[in-house]
């Protein structure tokens, strides 16, 4: 199921393919019902964006560039997997693209980890439409459903040799979670970015996110930051601000603190990360972070199908302790170097 305000799929590129000053104004609204399996071993790819769904093609010689794009409608997709398929869903909603990933066998580990997908360029783009990528429960207690969503990109997976590359974007919308009827893997599916849902081997340079809210108090999500909600390869970030009302409601062993200013991996006391990850080599230089915070002070457990939780904390980052959370308190490694941050009030 692939949607797009101008183009649903990119593939099979023989040459540089450019879209340039394109803007959508038409809301992009889809409800599915039962989405059933497609006869393969690899997960139902479901893409949504105001400019471009879906690119599968993609090197340093022969890819898809956007510039100067813009998305002025809402994005708004919910989907009901078949619970009689076997097969995981994964999608991918965003301002600019929705999704461009080889996705794993299984659709575990959100996506394609360590390998490589493709390159592509998102350069000077702009979302001020509100995003929002729902997923419902097939009712499986095991089940592999992940939804992503970005201000400027669902998902974005580029190559360990030439990185993706998002330059002078900027997001002033809204970014949400699942927020549907209550379902007991709600923790395990839903990731919300305030640029970018899900990222590896992509760079950001001189890009703004300003957003009233990303994530939401209605349902448990499995991660939520002003910047990308989980990073599982190298990145860099130069002269990027990020600054949003951030909204999580956390799980026992899965997703604890896994929100973020900047970035999150996904990573967790228990659990570890996932498998193939690793950030090592990544940068963020001279980036400015700030925000707020709201969020449930005791977590729930992942497999809970709870409708209320509990007393919901609030507070602002400051000066003194926004470079803190620039990544996931889950986060425990040192591969990232960061270096000149900064405090930003989102104006």
């Amino acid at each position: 199921v692939l949607v797009g305000g101008f183009v649903a799929i990119v593939r099979s590129l023989t040459a540089m393919a450019v879209i340039d000053g394109c803007t959508n104004y038409g809301e992009v609204k889809v409800t599915c019902e039962k989405v059933a399996g497609n006869g393969s071993n690899r997960p139902i790819n479901a893409s949504y964006a105001g400019v471009v769904a879906n690119v599968v093609s993609g090197d340093s010689e022969k890819h898809l560039k956007i510039v100067d794009c813009a998305n002025e409608a809402d994005i708004s997709v919910s989907f009901t997997p078949d619970p009689s398929g076997a097969q995981a869903l994964v999608s991918g909603a965003g301002g600019i693209i929705g999704m461009s990933v080889v996705l794993s066998a299984t659709g575990g580990g959100y996506g394609s980890v360590a390998g490589d997908s493709y390159y592509l360029e998102i350069d000077g783009c702009l979302n001020n439409g509100n995003i929002t990528n729902s997923l419902v429960s097939s009712g499986g207690s095991n089940e592999l459903n992940k939804a992503f969503s970005g201000g400027i990109a669902g998902i974005i997976h580029g190559k360990k040799a030439s990185h993706a590359k998002i330059t002078g974007c900027s997001n002033y919308g809204a970014v949400c979670c699942y927020e549907g009827t209550a379902y007991k893997r709600a923790a395990l599916s839903t990731v919300c970015g305030g640029l970018l849902g899900c990222g590896a081997f992509v760079d950001m340079e001189d890009c703004i996110v300003s957003s009233p809210s990303v994530g939401t108090l209605k349902r448990q999500s499995y991660a939520v930051s002003a910047g990308v909600g989980i990073l599982h390869q190298s990145f860099t970030m130069k002269g990027c601000k990020f600054y949003a009302d951030l909204k999580m409601i956390c799980s026992t062993d899965f997703t604890e603190k896994n929100w973020s200013l900047g970035f999150t991996l996904s990573t967790n006391s228990k659990n570890g990360n996932t498998t193939g990850a690793s950030l090592a080599g990544s940068t963020i230089t001279d980036c400015s972070f700030g925000g707020t915070l709201s969020t449930n002070e005791t977590t729930v457990k992942n497999d809970s199908d709870a409708t209320t939780f509990g007393t919901i904390l609030n507070r602002t980052f400051t000066a003194s302790d926004c470079e803190v959370y620039i990544a996931s308190e889950s986060y425990g490694k040192n591969e990232v170097a960061i270096s000149g941050s900064s405090y930003w009030n989102g104006k």
